[in-house]
């Protein structure tokens, strides 16, 4: 059973900006399937505002860890480290944090 906002809400064609915020929300993939459509909505040229304190721990990630090319935090996000410091790569896209983090 999904539990979220469904693909086609998120992809409506009239929507072009997403504020998404919360407090362990699962629906935003870091490492696994974009199952939501995401990844779709930026790639079609949506933009998004997005805060989750507990973005990490609900997807299920260590304390520590590496993201790369294929893992939609990484992809879409700009995220490459997890842990005390957060090194991002920001492009285009605005994300909001509730951690330290470096912008690079």
């Amino acid at each position: 059973m999904i539990v979220g906002v469904d693909y086609d809400v998120i992809n409506h064609p009239n929507f072009d900006l997403i504020v998404k915020y919360g407090w362990g929300g699962g629906t935003m993939p870091s490492t696994g399937e974009d199952i939501y459509g995401f990844g779709d909505f930026l790639d079609r040229g949506g933009r998004l505002l997005y805060s989750d304190m507990d973005y990490f721990w609900k997807t299920d990630l260590a304390a520590d860890g590496i993201f790369s090319e294929g893992d939609f935090a990484y992809d879409y996000l700009g995220l490459s480290y997890t842990g005390m410091i957060l090194t991002m790569m920001v492009t285009e896209l605005m994300v909001a944090v509730e951690i330290l983090i470096i912008l690079a």
